[in-house]
Formats: C-alpha cells, sequence, structure tokens
C-alpha cells in the first residue's frame, strides 16, 4: 500500500519540514518559517532544578503540546499525537491515505550515516510514513531533512524496517481531520509579533520553569557556575532551538512587505553568531574558556534582544493598520 505522489521538499527542520509536506499533501501551501511561528517555536522551558544529567535534556519545547494545539487552531482541524507506534494502528492510517509523522532516534536510521550524534533524551528526528509493504515488511519513507556532518541537507525516499519503528519511535502525528486552507494568512504576522513578545518579556513560572529569553539567561547562569557542565551543551542549544530563529524570521520578514529594511539588521546578528558558533563553539577552540564563552554569548543576546523587541513593535504596527 503506497500513497501516490506524496509530496517531498528539502528543510530545514525535521518536524516542521514534515508537517509542511504533509499539509501540501491536503493541498494547504504553507511557508516552513511560517509554521515555525505558527506553532510557538519560541516557546521552549528550561527547569534548572531538574534532575536530568544534561543540560540540554532541562531545555524543553513540548512539541505534543504545541505543535498539536496550534497546527489545530490555525488550520481548523485536529492534529494528533500519539505516543506509541502501534503497527496495526499506523497501517490502519495509511490504508486511509493519511500520512503518519513519526518521531524516531536518528541513530537507528539505516540511511543515517553521519559519524557525530548528538545525544541527550529530547534527540529524535522526524520522517513521514506514506504506505507500508506487507511482504518486505517495511515501511515508505518520506525524509525532508536527511543530513550529513557537513550539514548539508537533502530530500530522500527510502524504505524502513517496521521493528525498527516499533522498537525505537517516540510517538507519531497525524491528521484526524483535513486541514483547511481558508484560515486568514494575515494572522501569520500576529504569530510572528506575540511569539517575539513572549519570548522577549518571559518571566518564570510556578514549578522553578523559565521560559523563553529568561530560559537562556538561566541555562547559560546555570552553565558557568556548574563545573560539571561541559560547553559542548551548548551546541545542541543553539542548533536545534536558538538558530533556528535566525533562518525563520529572516525568511519571514524578506516576503513581508514593509519589513524588508529589518532584514539586514537581523543577518548583519546571524553573522556574529554564526562566527561565535563555527569558529569558536563547534570546534571547541582552546582560546575560549568556557567563562569567556558565556560573557561573549550574553553580550550577543542582550544585542540580539534589542533587535527583536525593534522587529516585534514594526510587525505590530503592521499589523494593527493591515498594511501586508
Amino acid at each position: 500500500m503506497i500513497i501516490e505522489k506524496f509530496p517531498l521538499t528539502v528543510g530545514r527542520n525535521c518536524l516542521l519540514a514534515s508537517v509542511k509536506d504533509v499539509l501540501q499533501f491536503y493541498n494547504v501551501t504553507v511557508k516552513e518559517s511560517d509554521l515555525y511561528f505558527i506553532c510557538g517555536g519560541l516557546r521552549f522551558t528550561f527547569c534548572p532544578d531538574s534532575k536530568k544529567e544534561k543540560v540540554s535534556d532541562c531545555f524543553v519545547y513540548d512539541v505534543g503540546k504545541y505543535i498539536s494545539k496550534y497546527i489545530s487552531s490555525f488550520f481548523n482541524c485536529r492534529f494528533s499525537f500519539e505516543t506509541s507506534a502501534a503497527q496495526a494502528r499506523i497501517k490502519r492510517l495509511l490504508d486511509k491515505h493519511i500520512p503518519v509523522i513519526l518521531l524516531i532516534h536518528p541513530k537507528y536510521i539505516s540511511y543515517n550515516h553521519r559519524v557525530f550524534q548528538p545525544e541527550g533524551a529530547q534527540e529524535m528526528h522526524s520522517i513521514v510514513l506514506y504506505g507500508y509493504d506487507d511482504f518486505t515488511d517495511t515501511y515508505y519513507v518520506a525524509d525532508s531533512t536527511a543530513t550529513d556532518d557537513n550539514g548539508v541537507f537533502a530530500a530522500r525516499r527510502e524504505c524502513m524496517r517496521c521493528d525498527i519503528v516499533r522498537e525505537y519511535a517516540f510517538g507519531f502525528f497525524h491528521f484526524a481531520d483535513k486541514p483547511l486552507q481558508e484560515k486568514d494568512w494575515q494572522l501569520v504576522y500576529r504569530c510572528v509579533a506575540d511569539n517575539l513578545y513572549d519570548f522577549i518579556n518571559s518571566k518564570s513560572t510556578e514549578g522553578g520553569l523559565y521560559t523563553g529569553a529568561q530560559a537562556i539567561y538561566k541555562m547559560l547562569d546555570y552553565i558557568d557556575v556548574n563545573k560539571a557542565c561541559p560547553l559542548s551543551e551548548l551546541k545542541f542549544i543553539m542548533q536545534a532551538y536558538f538558530m533556528p530563529l535566525f533562518l525563520y524570521l529572516i525568511d519571514f520578514l524578506e516576503g513581508a512587505k514593509g519589513l524588508k529594511e529589518y532584514v539586514y539588521i537581523l543577518k548583519t546578528e546571524k553573522n556574529k553568531w554564526d562566527i561565535l558558533y563555527y569558529k569558536y563553539l563547534l570546534k571547541q577552540s582552546a582560546f575560549w574558556s568556557k567563562n569567556k564563552m558565556i560573557k561573549v554569548i550574553r553580550q550577543y543576546f542582550k544585542t540580539l534582544l534589542e533587535c527583536l523587541a525593534e522587529i516585534q513593535n514594526a510587525i505590530s504596527i503592521y499589523d494593527s493598520n493591515k498594511i501586508y
């Protein structure tokens, strides 16, 4: 059984790219950058009192909560997340021509030949199952973000053994109702403005949880004072949560009317972070101590927040005047 003509495009974030392709299957067109803000991409939390061994595992974006909630609301549908990967359930959905977005640990994917594999409880990869073959006991896979150690992304159609899915999947998403395109796309502006506002003006919550910008500040404090915490912990955080902000916000601004002047400003900020990440953090430069790295990141982050506040204010003004 196979879903014919299932779309497959190259993406940047595995989960958002998978959602985008499934939406395209349902004839709903949306950019990956828009999905980032629709899904509350900046609404993560940090819990310094967590008993997790890795700092990166204390830094959480609840995909089941936010993705399901915001996709369902924005596209007037039910986008469901199930925590098991029961084969009978998945195959019943596929028999109804409902694609399944699977979350699985990347090291168990046969075509993943990366030498460097990020570690941590959160590390997972998203792929789309769009069919199965009972004779070979495999699923048909569409992977929008197959990557190598050089960070080169490619879209691949592969097969995956059913026992791999059964043993190593974290769960899956699917559309219980068909998503609708009729949503007012001007609301994307509001999603971006709200995301930025909440991120900049975040506060601590009950239970010792910190959100948005406060989450990043608290994480930096924790890494700085905790001698047992290696600087390498920052790599996962920046790659998975922080650097995507630049990519998606720049893409949004380039397509937004009246906001293109902020593209250059944000690209200038991104250039500083790229140098910091690729030249020093990724290579673990011996010339930079952990304290020095944390100090520079704090300085850069303060400047970035000022830039984001200016962009958020400009987007809000355009939204209130309905100039798109």
